[in-house]
This record gives C-alpha cells, sequence and structure tokens, in this order.
C-alpha cells in the first residue's frame, strides 16, 4: 500500500502478528482493514513494508527491531523486491535466511496488499513469492501469500484467442495478447476468499461470441477438485452482463454457477459489507443492482436470485423466496437484474427483455404486453420513486409495456418528467395512419418458408406487381440470381403494403421488414402529420420521452404542405436509418406524404413539442435514438434549420 512521501523515520507498528514497517503518517482506516484481514498462521512473523522512497534507506534498523521480536522461526517478509539477486548475486530475503537461520518468505517482485487478507505479486517471467532456506536454492510459492487452497491453478492457461490469469481472487478470464492488470485494475479491488477462487471476466460486450472458447477454457480450470468445491463463482469487471455465460456452464458442464451482477467491492472499514457494483467499459463504477447474484444449476429453467436488496425504505419482501414487494393491494414490485419490474399480483414473469444488466441504465419495467394496470399506477410510481436513491434515479428509465388508457398514460409520463427520469412506451402500436404490423426482428432477411408463405397467399397479385420489381432492381445493388428471387418476394410484399394491402401473418410481417433491409438508408429529416385522434392516443409527448413503433413508420424526406391537421400534429425526426422508398414509388417526382419509412422497433427520443406552431397544430421535434447511443447537442436546432422557412411559435 503507498504511504505518503515523508522522509522522516521509520515507525514499527504492530497490528496482530504482523509488524507494519510505516513512514510517519498513520495507517488508513482502509489499510488497517486490509492488515487485520492477513491469516498469519503459528510460529510466523509477518513485516509489512509500507515505507516511502524517501526512507528506504532506515529500513534495515527498523527491520532489526523486528527480527529481534521474532518468536518462530518463519519469517513473511512483505518488501517489494525482497527476493530478487541484487548486485552481489544475493537476495534479502536470502541473506536474512542465512544470517539468521530463519525460513524467509519473499517477493522478486512488486507486492500489493488487496481486501480479504491477501498479499499479491503479479505472476510474469518468474515474478512471485519465493521461499528462501538457509543453504538451500529458493523455491518457488506462486503469486498469493498466504497460499490458498485453490492455488495450485496459478500458471496462465491459453486456449484460442482466450486466456485465464491469475489474480489475488482467483483467475481472470480475458482476450490473449490484452494489457495485463496493474494494481489500479478493478481485478485487484475484489477480495480474495481462502476457500472459494472466482473467475472474473473481462471479456468484451460482445460476449455471446466468446462463450464457446471460454466453455473449452473454463473447462481445463474446472478439473481442478478445489474449484467445484463450492458453486463456481463468475463475476464481471467491465460492464458486460456474464449471465449467458454463467448459465451456458451451468449447463454444459453440469456445475452450479453462482452469477454476480456486477463485481464485489469491498468496504473500507471493517464495519462496511461487501457491495457488488457496476461498471462501465473504462472502470466507472455507475450503480449498485438490486439483485446481486443468482444460482444458476443444471437442468433448471432460469437462474434463481440469491442476494438482493430493498429499493427504498421500508419495503419488506411479501414471498420467501422471491423478491417481491406489495407497494399496493393491486400493485406489487419485483426485482430485476436490470433494475425493477412494476406489475399486478399474479404475474410471474417480467418482460424478457428486462432480464440484462447494463452498467448505464436502471430499467423499471411497468406491466407486461396485452394486460392493462390499475388507475392508480401513477400514483403508486410517485411514491416509489421517492423512496429511491438520488443516484438510481439518475440513470433510470421507465419502460411501459401494459397497454394504458391514454389518461394512465399521460399520468405515468407526468410522474416521470416531475421526477427526471426517461420515459419509453413500448405497449400498444402507436399507429400512425397506415396498417399496424406486429413486432419483427428489425432488419432481419426473410427466410424460405416465410417468402413461399406469402407468395401462396399473394397468389394472381403477383404477377401485376412485375414492374414495381424491376423497377427497384434498377436502384438497387446488383443481386445474385437467387438473391433477386428472394428479394422479389420481400419488395412485392412492402410494396403491398406502401398500398395498405397488407397480410397480417407473421410471414408476411417478415418480408416486409426484409425488404426495408434491402433499401439504402436516409439521414436527415423526415415529416409525419398526425391527426388529432391518433395525436391524443400517444398521450403528452414531453421532452425525453421515448416512444417506439411496433411496425412501420413512414414519412415524407421534404418540407412540403401535407394536408392539415386541425388539433393534430407534424411530427418533425431527423433520421438515422430511414429507409428511402424511391425504388418502389411509380413517380418518385410525384412522392407526396411518403417517400421514406422506419423500420420496426425504431426509437425515438421526443426533443421539444411547440404547441400550436404548425398553422395551429403542434410541432413534435424528435430524433432517432439508435441502440447504444446519444442525442447530439445541436439534434433540436438542426431540425429548426431543417423546416426552412417556415414561422415556429414556441
Amino acid at each position: 500500500m503507498a504511504v505518503p512521501e515523508s522522509s522522516g523515520a521509520v515507525f514499527v507498528q504492530r497490528i496482530g502478528s504482523c509488524f507494519v514497517l510505516r513512514g510517519p503518517d498513520a495507517l488508513t482506516a482502509e489499510q488497517t482493514t486490509w492488515i487485520s484481514a492477513l491469516r498469519v498462521g503459528a510460529g510466523v512473523t509477518l513485516a509489512l513494508v509500507m515505507v516511502p522512497p524517501g526512507s528506504a534507506a532506515q529500513i534495515a534498523p527498523a527491520l532489526g527491531q523486528v527480527l529481534g521480536q521474532m518468536t518462530g522461526d518463519r519469517l513473511v517478509l512483505a518488501l517489494s523486491g525482497a527476493g530478487a539477486q541484487r548486485r552481489d548475486g544475493q537476495s534479502l530475503a536470502q541473506q536474512i535466511a542465512d544470517d539468521w537461520g530463519l525460513t524467509v518468505v519473499a517477493p522478486n517482485g512488486d507486492v500489493v496488499l488487496t481486501p480479504g487478507g491477501m498479499l499479491f505479486v503479479p505472476r510474469q517471467r518468474g515474478i512471485q513469492w519465493w521461499t528462501f532456506v538457509a543453504g538451500e536454492r529458493a523455491t518457488p510459492l506462486g503469486p498469493r501469500w498466504p497460499v490458498p487452497d485453490w492455488a495450485p491453478a496459478d500458471d496462465v492457461i491459453s486456449l484460442g484467442a482466450l486466456e485465464l490469469r491469475p489474480i489475488p481472487a482467483g483467475m481472470l478470464l480475458c482476450q490473449a495478447g490484452s494489457p495485463v492488470s496493474g494494481f489500479d485494475d478493478l481485478a485487484y479491488a475484489v477480495a480474495a476468499w481462502p476457500e472459494r477462487p472466482a473467475v472474473l471476466s473481462a471479456l468484451p460486450g460482445d460476449l455471446q461470441r466468446h462463450i464457446p472458447g471460454a466453455m473449452e477454457l473454463l473447462s481445463l480450470l474446472l478439473e481442478r477438485p478445489a474449484w467445484v468445491r463450492h458453486p463456481l463463482l463468475l463475476a464481471p469487471v467491465n460492464g458486460s452482463d456474464v449471465l449467458p455465460l454463467g448459465q451456458a456452464v451451468a449447463r454444459e458442464l453440469a456445475l452450479r454457477v453462482e452469477v454476480l451482477s456486477g463485481f464485489p467491492l469491498s468496504g473500507r472499514a471493517s464495519d462496511e459489507p461487501e457491495q457488488v457494483v457496476l461498471a462501465d467499459e473504462v472502470g466507472r463504477i455507475t450503480w449498485s443492482p438490486f439483485i446481486s447474484s443468482v444460482l444458476c444449476r443444471p437442468h433448471d429453467a432460469g437462474p434463481v436470485p440469491l442476494i438482493w436488496r430493498s429499493p427504498a425504505p421500508g419495503l419488506h419482501p411479501i414471498d420467501p423466496v422471491r423478491p417481491v414487494f406489495a407497494l399496493a393491494p393491486d400493485v406489487h414490485l419485483t426485482l430485476t437484474r436490470a433494475g425493477l419490474w412494476l406489475h399486478e399480483p399474479g404475474e410471474a414473469l417480467p418482460p424478457k427483455e428486462s432480464g440484462g444488466v447494463d452498467a448505464e441504465r436502471v430499467r423499471l419495467d411497468v406491466g407486461v404486453p396485452g394486460v392493462g394496470l390499475p388507475e392508480n399506477v401513477a400514483a403508486v410510481l410517485d411514491e416509489l420513486m421517492a423512496g429511491l436513491e438520488k443516484e438510481i434515479r439518475a440513470r433510470l428509465t421507465i419502460i411501459v409495456h401494459a397497454p394504458l388508457t391514454a389518461e394512465a398514460r399521460e399520468g405515468l409520463a407526468e410522474e416521470a418528467a416531475r421526477h427526471g427520469v426517461g420515459i419509453e412506451f413500448v405497449g400498444p402500436s402507436m399507429d400512425w395512419g397506415r396498417p399496424e404490423l406486429p413486432p419483427v426482428e428489425p432488419l432481419r432477411r426473410s427466410t424460405g418458408t416465410e417468402r413461399e408463405q406469402v407468395r401462396a397467399v399473394l397468389g394472381p397479385r403477383w404477377d401485376e406487381q412485375a414492374p414495381t420489381v424491376r423497377r427497384a432492381f434498377e436502384h438497387l445493388p446488383i443481386l445474385s440470381a437467387a438473391d433477386r428471387a428472394a428479394a422479389a418476394v420481400d419488395l412485392v410484399a412492402l410494396s403491398l403494403f406502401l398500398a395498405g394491402d397488407a397480410d397480417d401473418s407473421a410471414a408476411y410481417r417478415a418480408c416486409v421488414a426484409s425488404a426495408l433491409s434491402l433499401l439504402p438508408t436516409h439521414r436527415g429529416p423526415v415529416f409525419r402529420d398526425v391527426d388529432a385522434a391518433d395525436y391524443r392516443r400517444l398521450g403528452p409527448l414531453v421532452p425525453g420521452l421515448v416512444v417506439a413503433e411496433t411496425g412501420p413508420v413512414a414519412g415524407s424526406s421534404r418540407n412540403i404542405d401535407l394536408p392539415r391537421v386541425p388539433e393534430g400534429a407534424r411530427f418533425v425526426i431527423w433520421s438515422q436509418t430511414a429507409r428511402i422508398l424511391e425504388p418502389l414509388l411509380p413517380d418518385p417526382r410525384a412522392a407526396s406524404s411518403i417517400d421514406v419509412m422506419f423500420v420496426p422497433g425504431t426509437r425515438l427520443v421526443v426533443l421539444e413539442t411547440a404547441a400550436g406552431a404548425w398553422h395551429g397544430a403542434d410541432l413534435v421535434f424528435l430524433q432517432e435514438l439508435p441502440e447504444g447511443g446519444s442525442v447530439p447537442a445541436d439534434a433540436l436546432p438542426r431540425l429548426l434549420r431543417a423546416l426552412g422557412q417556415v414561422s415556429v411559435r414556441p
């Protein structure tokens, strides 16, 4: 541990069986806690040297004082480099062993004190702890002291593009060739348990592609009995979610795996408990999840929560197994790994997309698709929000899955705005005037089976669309014969959808989305007019609100005079991924209200609403929000410029 620079004397302070050699500055509470946790056995003296460079010359007298007080014949000299050879060919540790007739354990590299009572030396190129005996050659011990029962897995284990490296708490799963962890890395902040090692993952966010290789590598490690004596402890040290890896290990290797939602950060004092926290990709701590860990078991349907905490003061679980709280007789709250889930009693499973941990965002999922919520949900939400930690609210996004009345939507939006949190309505379709298509996976290409089903539904209408397909191919990249045959069906489906002649089958929806993936991308403003009924159905569009359409959403790339929409609104949207429909339009020059289309599931964030600013109708400014993206600072001014000479009243 570092001590502030000082040129004063070296002080010897005894803490239990440990002698601490330090400068004039007192030890911090954190240092004292970690030193007190060091497990020094009978007959062993531990000398922990924490001396600033300016006092290094005074270490010898202080060390002599410690040697004079020894009662056993074994000395652990926790002094960086004490086991390294000097110019005379002998190390300080070997000299002490020879001169005093002792067995000395010392490192030949830098040593760091870590939480949980562990002294660690990074193991690379022979750097580790060594045992020195008078008149004998030194023998290696590994990177840790005290040596835990599971220590034989200390060597780096490499396989393909991945490797396991020793760290204080166990092993670090990382990409081969990645930088070696430094003492200030999060991997060194995880306490080492003498009886139970951990695997910490530093794999990148696209963990899924690494799971096969990680499974093969972990199978080599888990051949050691000490590593499967307890459920394998698996935790991330970056912003990724390691649950998919934990589930794969449990399923394929028939092991119990405890998966932490984040990494366990030790308290800085003896009375502070360990806390599981999340960190972003650069290691900054973001928030502490309500569910700290889950247990994955072989042949189980899903992970079981093990450790959780109450989200607000005064809340107590009503279920002995599941983390469920009753906020009102007709409104319950369940903890998820991603945050919270507000729902009616009796609902057992939250929306499937609510399970993943996100270091940057806390989710508050509301309801489930197709099932309404009580009218008092806004009041219940208000009380819950008031009890949440400020750090949680700062990262909170409310995601509404339930179909709600206009009044309920307005109430939730007002509560979100009052508490300064974002809200997304992903329940019923916004229905902006096109035939609604239920959700499909965006930009997925259709399958052969889906296209066959659509072709059968089209029947004689197929031949009528031949000119449309030929015209589209003239504007699209060169495709192979097989690709052209597949694309033809997709394009016909989209063409008929634009004409209002849509089929509601899953195959038809897939072909429409597939056709959109073939079209070029429009980056720029999109204008869409919404009639009064549809506008009221959307509820209040307050800044920060995120909305998503379950089907394709069409608009115009040109700020033309569309039909007036009294009591409705003109939507002005900045597009990044909308698709240009020109290849399918019979006369692109005559295009009026539709010449671009957003794919299903596109997320739009409300920037501003100007009441009555468009010939008496409201103007609503929105920005397309890509996955993991953010809103540019100039988003609203850019949209205002796109309106050209239109008079906008704030």
